[in-house]
């Protein structure tokens, strides 16, 4: 006899929202190294780095401009780790879009893109399809413990579409580097939350728990469900994203997980979680 999906989601939704009661050890902090206390509020100005070629005012001229957007924040001697945060967001700035590599600076980044365009309409006269990069960084919460900022890039160099990215960076502010998914969760309460993420998204793709993910246009490898390595905390949600093309066609978009973080808290180490 078939089972009866209309069962299925609550039944999975119910086993697996409590990731249970932590173990003395997991009870226990993340190790880190002592570091300074920093503000409450930490101060960034905004910077805005722009190139162009050609006249960009004009359709079908031949142009290219790259446009970046991101905080720097004010370091100071009593808050050493914000430089560790200030030299991750401008080694990211840094990677040429064209070869992978990280260049000197952002604005080196800048420049090979521009130069490449210019390079590329002089040897395919008369092309005058506009190439374009933006990358758009952006602060979007801040604890005592974290710091958590998005960048958003958008790159267009001819074809059917341009290319999309999302990317979530959650700074650990004791010092300055990125939390991992292995630091944010308790290793032993991992499964209990990959599953209850798996039931949230099967429930809001309209998937019966017993069928196939492949069927519906999902490519995990194996046709097993895994949670993406890119996650934003906030104080209430814990998001998760998998970027266009990472596991469905461009059409599906991006593709994102929201999980409340009272049903989850358990899972977590108490590190990261506000009070």
């Amino acid at each position: 006899m078939r089972p009866n999906h209309h069962l299925c989601f609550p039944i999975a939704l119910l086993l697996f929202c409590a990731c249970g009661p932590k173990t003395d050890e997991a009870k226990k902090a993340v190790d880190r190294p002592a570091a300074t206390s920093h503000p409450d509020t930490l101060s960034f100005s905004l910077i805005k780095l722009h190139k162009t070629c050609g006249n960009c005012a004009l359709a079908d001229s031949g142009c290219a401009q790259v446009t970046f957007h991101y905080p720097r924040y004010e370091e100071s001697p009593s808050v050493p780790q914000l430089a560790y945060i200030n030299d991750f967001i401008q080694e990211q700035l840094s990677i040429s879009l064209l070869s992978g590599d990280t260049l000197d600076n952002p604005e080196s980044a800048a420049e090979e893109f521009i130069a490449d365009y210019s390079d590329f309409i002089s040897d395919n006269p008369p092309y005058i399809t506009a190439w374009t990069w933006e990358k758009n960084i952006q602060r979007l919460y801040e604890s005592a413990q974290i710091l958590v900022c998005r960048l958003r890039e958008y790159s267009f160099t001819g074809g059917a579409h341009g290319r999309q990215v999302t990317q979530y960076w959650n700074f650990d502010l004791e010092t300055g580097y990125p939390i991992s998914l292995s630091k944010l969760v308790i290793r032993e309460k991992f499964p209990a939350l990959q599953n209850f993420a798996e039931q949230t998204f099967r429930k809001r793709n309209g998937i019966p728990c017993d069928e196939s993910l492949e069927k519906y246009g999902y490519w995990f490898e194996d046709d097993r469900f895994r949670l993406p390595e890119n996650f934003g905390i906030a104080a209430d949600t814990l998001t998760f994203l998998y970027n266009p093309y990472e596991i469905a066609a461009y059409a599906y978009g991006t593709i994102t997980i929201r999980l409340p973080i009272d049903a989850i808290k358990d899972c977590l180490q108490t590190a990261w979680i506000s009070p």
